[in-house]
């Protein structure tokens, strides 16, 4: 009863984001991250966390408080608070559609409608990872309803700016979930499309990455 689908495009031959999905227990684990900076750096940090997030979805009975608590202590004793990531953590249970998840500093992901209007934006609910010691990491719920599509970016995204310096404009991302309702590729693809275009010939600006889950109706 979901589809999901993911792009990213980095801004040189190594990135700083991340994403990732599986199953725990019959419920849809994901997440999403962006490490500060990027290249050889970054990416060494990313695949870090990436392990460790892959790593704490084996340990079943870990909340999602408590595996945030836990990756943000690896993350700081590893980097000494030099480097940090955003993270989206979510669990989504197919049956009824609710999603409980952790925004770490990271752009608010967009819960859009079948019909192409945006539903729901999901706020910060902590700072990003490595970043403090010993922050708190409250979750969150929302319900994903038949015909909704959650759609999560990287700074890439928000943050891509064309030769006269306008950044790309989220807004847009409703009106590509309706020309694509359904279809959780063609959506990731078409965004990516989208930045990239905007972007014009400065292509390195930053790392791109989208994700995106789509409960079918």
């Amino acid at each position: 009863g979901y589809t999901l689908a993911a792009r990213t495009l980095p801004a040189r031959a190594v990135g700083g984001d991340f994403y990732d999905a599986t199953l725990v227990e019959g419920q849809l684990a994901f997440a999403l991250g962006d490490v500060a900076g990027k290249g050889m750096a970054a990416g060494l940090i990313a695949s870090s966390v990436q392990a460790r997030w892959q790593a704490a979805m084996r340990q079943r009975d870990l909340t999602a408080t408590e595996m945030m608590s836990a990756l943000n202590r690896d993350v700081l004793a590893s980097t000494e608070g030099s480097r940090y990531a955003t993270l989206v953590h979510a669990l989504v249970d197919p049956g009824s559609g609710t999603m409980r998840y952790v925004n770490a500093g990271h752009p608010a992901p967009l819960v859009i409608g079948a019909a192409g209007t945006l539903v729901a934006a999901l706020d910060v609910t902590a700072p990003a990872v490595g970043l403090l010691d010993a922050p708190e990491f409250p979750a969150a719920s929302h319900v994903l309803q038949p015909g909704d599509t959650l759609v999560v970016v990287s700074d890439g995204v928000t943050e891509a700016r064309d030769a006269g310096g306008i950044d790309w404009d989220l807004a847009r991302i409703p009106a590509l979930s309706a020309r694509h309702a359904g279809d959780a590729d063609a959506l990731a693809a078409a965004i990516v499309a989208a930045v990239r275009d905007h972007r014009g010939p400065d292509q390195t600006q930053d790392d791109v990455t989208v994700f995106v889950l789509g409960r079918l109706a």
